[in-house]
């Protein structure tokens, strides 16, 4: 089953209505101005790791809390994994990335939860999201490089192996993740601080910022992730069509609960439209039309079949069998019949 999910923003100022926890929290003037200095993360942070985990290609699903059900802060920004064969198609390649930052940055509240810092009593457009201070020295990226197009065949032909997303970038580098004083004394030296900068943040001061965790030696640390345009099976064999060599025949099914009925109800279509292709202009016995057939699916060149999923309470299927046969072997058996109906 395929997802739809929303793709991570470009960096950009972050200057949106924020409320001040109740009591003797930080009024909403002191945060509205702190939060005008801060971006949008444009990647997800997490503890720094020596090789790509989860690995790069993975397919991905946004954490969403289950209807009626208020979403788990710990969780809200992050992802759930999906192993899948079709990752294996993809290929990464390493470029050089020379890059330095230093910034207060808006990060979801579970994504602050898995770097260890504290889920703070603010709510920032709407809330869910968490202030830290990143600073770190970029040397590479691994990018996706190629196997789109191998990936895409796979999915359609196996759907519940892919979600529309995956892990598509890992940033590497060594760096610090700060904590942001989110008290009401803290922010209101923070905004001082930042306004008098001009927005310039600078974590090295002890005033609103400590050190929560950091790497000396190029570790990787983040990673992006991509929407992907995955074809349905139906557009798939559309935006595919075979050379003027080949005799085709593809077979649907109807909407069936089981996927493997489904395979098998379009195998059987297709071969009946063979069937029906081979005895349709003479009036040969059903069993000598079978047997032609038969023979020919003995040649066939490629058997490819694919599935559709129809969301609801119970998932319906529908899939589509091709069968390629070349068009010198149809013939043959073309005339072969005729010669036997004569």
């Amino acid at each position: 089953m395929r997802f739809r999910l929303p793709v991570l923003a470009a960096m950009s100022v972050f200057a949106v209505a924020a409320t001040a926890h109740a009591g003797k929290g930080p009024s909403k003037a002191v945060v509205d101005q702190v939060a005008q200095f801060a971006v949008q993360a444009d990647a997800v942070y997490q503890p720094p790791v020596g090789e790509p985990s989860p690995a790069a290609g993975s397919f991905v699903q946004a954490y969403a809390a289950p209807d009626g059900e208020e979403p788990n802060p710990a969780r809200v920004g992050t992802y759930d994994v999906s192993t899948s064969s079709c990752s294996k198609h993809l290929t990464f390649k390493t470029v050089d990335a020379v890059e330095k930052r230093e910034a207060l940055v808006v990060m979801k509240t579970g994504v602050a939860a898995s770097l260890g810092l504290p889920i703070p009593a603010l709510s920032f457009s709407g809330g869910h999201s968490a202030l830290a201070g990143i600073k770190y020295q970029l040397d590479e990226k691994l990018i996706l490089d190629g196997g789109q197009e191998e990936m895409t065949k796979c999915c359609v032909e196996n759907p519940s192996q892919c979600t529309d997303e995956i892990i598509s970038e890992w940033w590497k580098g060594a760096g610090k993740v700060h904590r942001v004083d989110t008290s009401a004394a803290g922010l209101k030296v923070l905004s001082k601080l930042l306004s008098a900068a001009g927005g310039a943040v600078d974590l090295s001061t002890s005033k609103g910022f400590s050190v929560s965790s950091e790497w000396d030696q190029p570790m990787y640390f983040a990673y992006r992730t991509q929407r992907l345009k995955l074809s349905s099976c139906a557009e798939y064999l559309n935006n595919n069509p075979l050379g003027a060599d080949q005799a085709t025949f593809t077979g649907v099914s109807k909407f069936l609960d089981s996927e493997q009925e489904a395979r098998r109800d379009a195998r059987d279509d297709a071969q009946r439209q063979l069937v029906e292709a081979l005895g349709q202009r003479y009036s040969i016995a059903d069993g000598e039309i079978t047997k032609a057939a038969d023979a020919l699916l003995s040649g066939v060149l490629e058997s490819f079949i694919c599935v559709d999923v129809q969301d609801g309470p119970r998932p319906q299927f529908q899939a589509r069998a091709r069968l390629n046969v070349e068009s010198t072997r149809f013939e043959a058996a073309l005339a072969e019949l005729k010669t036997d109906a004569e």
